[in-house]
């Protein structure tokens, strides 16, 4: 993993333009032409929480880690030592080949060398494999929140005996 910086955006774009296609081809629209947009992306490098994973020179992956959490917390049971995982993305054709899964642990870690207690992260509900991908890996559902596209389900991961 490694920050991601102002020349990544242009193959990052490329990443999400090809996600697009498939998520509306299966009527999970979380992602289109209004979101996420070049200066979302520029504003995470701005911030330094971009993050990529690449294979060999090739970008396969982004995330961005945060402290903003942009609705109620009430839901999560930690309440003051998290981040928050946003735009969270393997290009379609690495989809199935342990890069989620590897970015996860890398945010894992991020957390454990900084003492952090939890990781949250919501995602739209009719992405299914998306939700079976963050269960999976040991997230918990905590509810659900009403967002401009429509519903999206809310995890929590509990790091303090890991």
């Amino acid at each position: 993993m490694e920050k991601g910086v102002e020349g990544n955006i242009e193959e990052i774009n490329e990443i999400i333009i090809g996600l697009r296609g498939k998520v509306v081809e299966n009527e999970r629209n979380m992602w289109d032409s209004t979101y996420p947009k070049e200066e979302n992306f520029q504003e995470d490098i701005d911030k330094g929480n971009l993050y990529i994973l690449k294979e060999g020179d090739e970008i396969v992956g982004f995330y961005t880690i945060s402290e903003e959490l942009e609705y109620d917390d009430d839901m999560f049971e930690e309440k003051d030592s998290y981040v928050v995982i946003h735009r969270f993305a393997v290009k379609y054709e690495k989809m199935k080949q342990g890069y989620g899964t590897k970015m996860l642990e890398e945010v894992y870690g991020y957390c454990k060398t900084r003492g952090i207690k939890s990781i949250r992260l919501d995602t739209f509900s009719k992405n299914i494999s998306s939700n079976k991908f963050y269960l999976k890996n040991g997230f918990m559902y905590v509810g659900t929140i009403t967002l401009e596209k429509g519903l999206y389900n809310c995890y929590e991961r509990i790091l303090t005996n890991e």
